[in-house]
């Protein structure tokens, strides 16, 4: 009925409802607050209608009154019945929001643990200083299609149980996972639907834990069960399948054998831009292939997107962000929510945002929540492939951080012959040193640090597990713990270096002249160093590296070489379009042999990724070492162990049109130099926006020096 025209009715039928989950709730009693709940929306109808007659308010209140009673009789039973259950039947029952009987006595009676914070509370004034610790999980997958696609996902999901377990001795109160650590990068081995999981929508609160026994919902149920039984945050990228439903043929699930839906090996999919042996061929008309792939897809009964799926300390679902930008997945169908979607709020007052790889290098969602939310605090999941120069995983990871001022958890898929490493904890928001790996040996590794951050204001009060005065019991005077198999180490104060401490006799690829001819097609060199002298385990120290990139090709960049001079301080000026002017200021001695060389570039226009696949539009001002002096030659790696230079710079300084810059500082020992050794800066003066990093120690082994702006209003139209 219409409650314009009976007034009264909402009421009632909120009294109803009411009534009906006392009477037939299959999931355990309901709570008071609930029902306070209900009765406060009731209310809150009758006051937004038109005010009742006298007749109508008798009647009103007479219905409502017994309907009351009635629900409250039954309340008062059911919870008489819950006391006298059995303890193991006690933990079981299963609480609407994921709650666990028990658990209510520990926290405020007010907190819904698990309900995202709405938009308009984050960054708002009841902001406060909060510290938690993070954990992310830098992953070499299992990757055998020998036992299928269910028992590769059930493989990795078994690891990341452990490593889970590992981080929670640490005090971890959120971590986070790579992109395609559950399934590996090579979805083509076999039935691609196999590996794909149900997610549930995080508007229905499920706990996972609790669902039946399916082969669609097995792996969300045992990482449910881990988020649940650690007490823990669990952030996972997984690969999500959504019945289409228009569409009548759904093909078998994991038992089918006829080719329907499946990704076999010898299908030419452009997703093998991640996988060994692939040719380049794959690319060519590469946006067309993609769409018949996903077109297949959609015709096979399902959609696939590339999501994140995060579970609270009680293992529910409370966000699900599908990957909005893909690199070269058409498999997949690209996310098109809000991006308000990507942002969750945990209990211990710290609101996030979510995004995937190549996200990063767009708008949505991740700045947009940022800048226009306040949010401060991202997890990610990618597996990143590396460009030099100014794209490595340190380097963009970093620079995201700083520029943005935000805490950014980064978890990667460790796959180094694929140009896939790099993870870390990196701390933005406060003056704390960025925890990270980029180890071409590591394996995998667990980063566990504490983070400092602004979040929500706390209205619960903490579990025991996460509090201050547990957090650190092992870490060291330095402010972070690193978990080990079986130990726990900790480490002095390095702030930017690479460590290696927990490997893995997890399957990994190998290297071959075939994807040797597949990086070469997309200009990534194979760099074989020599006698590398380690330093504190910050360098790559093993004469068998062999490190693979992708190599930006620099022609198009305005470029000057940067002279030797007897003054004590030179500097040199370089501009290029959209008024884009870039200013190095620094040292070098004429006329000394084997330094190498460094140049100036200065670039604002479009520039293609993906194999031409993708177009964006950057403005660069960067400093960097080159072989020789032509311009082919910079920003590479030849092997050979990087020699005394006497080039120093002090500042560099850009003015651009974007507000968008991010600065980092790389070494030829592929290491971040601390951050404590320079500053970025950035001021807005009428259309412009001044950039600098200015450097206060000696900065040996430069390799890049960059200030990398994201014009994104000026992307092309794709």
């Amino acid at each position: 009925d219409d409650t314009t025209k009976s007034p009264g009715m909402g009421y009632h039928k909120l009294l109803l409802l009411l009534l009906l989950l006392a009477k037939t709730s299959s999931s355990g009693p309901v709570l008071g607050d609930q029902v306070e709940e209900l009765q406060s929306l009731a209310i809150d109808q009758m006051n937004e209608t038109k005010p009742l007659s006298g007749n109508q308010v008798d009647e009103t209140s007479s219905v409502s009154e017994r309907l009351v009673d009635e629900a409250s009789s039954l309340l008062g039973s059911q919870e008489d019945e819950s006391r006298s259950l059995p303890g193991s039947q006690l933990a079981e029952t299963k609480l609407p929001l994921g709650k666990k009987i028990g658990e209510t006595q520990s926290r405020d009676s007010n907190q819904l643990e698990g309900r995202v914070t709405p938009v308009d509370d984050v960054g708002s004034d009841t902001q406060e200083s909060v510290e938690y610790t993070a954990a992310v999980l830098e992953y070499e997958p299992y990757s055998s299609w020998e036992s299928g696609g269910l028992a590769l996902l059930q493989k990795n999901a078994h690891n990341y149980v452990h490593y889970a377990t590992l981080a929670k001795e640490q005090g971890a109160d959120i971590m986070v996972f790579p992109e395609y650590g559950l399934s590996s990068t090579d979805v083509s081995g076999g039935e691609f639907l196999s590996l794909t999981q149900l997610v549930p929508h995080p508007a229905d609160h499920v706990l996972p834990c609790h669902l039946p026994d399916n082969n669609f919902t097995q792996i969300m149920r045992d990482l449910s069960c881990c988020a649940r039984d650690l007490g823990m945050y669990l952030v996972v990228d997984l690969i999500e399948q959504e019945p289409n439903t228009d569409v009548t043929t759904q093909p078998d699930t994991h038992n089918n054998d006829s080719g329907v839906g499946r990704r076999g090996r010898n299908q030419n999919s452009l997703f093998q831009h991640k996988i060994p042996g692939e040719q380049l061929s794959s690319l060519e008309n590469g946006k067309d292939k993609a769409e018949k792939q996903l077109n297949e897809c959609t015709v096979s009964g399902y959609s696939f997107y590339n999501t994140q799926v995060v579970f609270d300390r009680s293992g529910v679902v409370i966000s699900r962000y599908r990957k909005k930008h893909l690199f070269l997945e058409p498999e997949f169908t690209p996310g098109t929510d809000d991006d308000d979607v990507a942002i969750f709020t945990t209990d211990f007052g710290v609101t996030f945002t979510l995004q995937i790889c190549f996200d990063i290098m767009y708008e949505s969602p991740g700045l947009r929540n940022v800048m226009a939310r306040g949010v401060r605090d991202v997890a990610m999941s990618t597996a990143w492939i590396d460009e030099l120069p100014f794209l490595t995983a340190p380097q963009i990871f970093s620079g995201w951080s700083s520029g943005l001022e935000v805490n950014l958890l980064v978890a990667n898929y460790h796959d180094p012959t694929t140009s896939k490493l790099g993870s870390g904890i990196f701390r933005g928001v406060s003056s704390q040193a960025a925890v990270y790996t980029y180890d071409h040996h590591g394996g995998t590794t667990l980063l566990v640090a504490p983070v400092s951050t602004l979040g929500t204001r706390l209205r619960v009060n903490q579990p025991s597990t996460t509090t201050n005065s547990t957090h650190y019991t092992r870490e060291s005077s330095s402010g972070f713990s690193i978990a080990a198999v079986g130990t726990t180490e900790s480490f002095s104060d390095h702030d930017y270096a690479s460590y290696q401490y927990l490997s893995t006799d997890l399957q990994s690829n190998s290297s071959d002249a075939s994807f040797k001819e597949f990086l070469g097609s997309f200009g990534i060199s194979l760099i074989q160093p020599k006698s590398r002298v380690s330093e504190g385990a910050t360098e790559q120290t093993r004469d068998e590296d062999k490190l693979y990139f992708i190599n930006e090709n620099l022609e198009r960049y305005n470029h000057r070489l940067l002279e030797g001079s007897e003054r004590e301080r030179d500097f040199k000026t370089l501009c290029h379009n959209d008024s884009l002017c870039c200013t190095v200021t620094y040292s070098y001695q004429a006329n000394l042999t084997d330094e190498g060389f460094y140049v100036i570039l200065a670039y604002s226009g479009v520039v293609e990724k993906g194999a031409g696949v993708y177009s964006m539009f950057t403005q660069v001002c960067a400093v960097v070492y080159c072989l020789t002096e032509n311009i082919t030659s910079c920003a590479r790696i030849e092997g050979t162990s990087p020699g005394s230079s006497s080039f120093q710079p002090y500042e560099l300084v850009g003015t651009f049109h974007t507000e968008h810059v991010y600065p980092s500082v790389f070494t030829q020992q592929l290491t971040l130099v601390n951050e404590s050794f320079w500053s970025f800066n950035s001021a807005r003066i009428q259309t412009e926006n001044e950039c600098s990093i200015v450097l206060s120690h000696f900065t040996p082994h430069l390799l890049s020096l960059s200030l990398f702006g994201r014009w994104y209003e000026r992307d092309p139209d794709m």
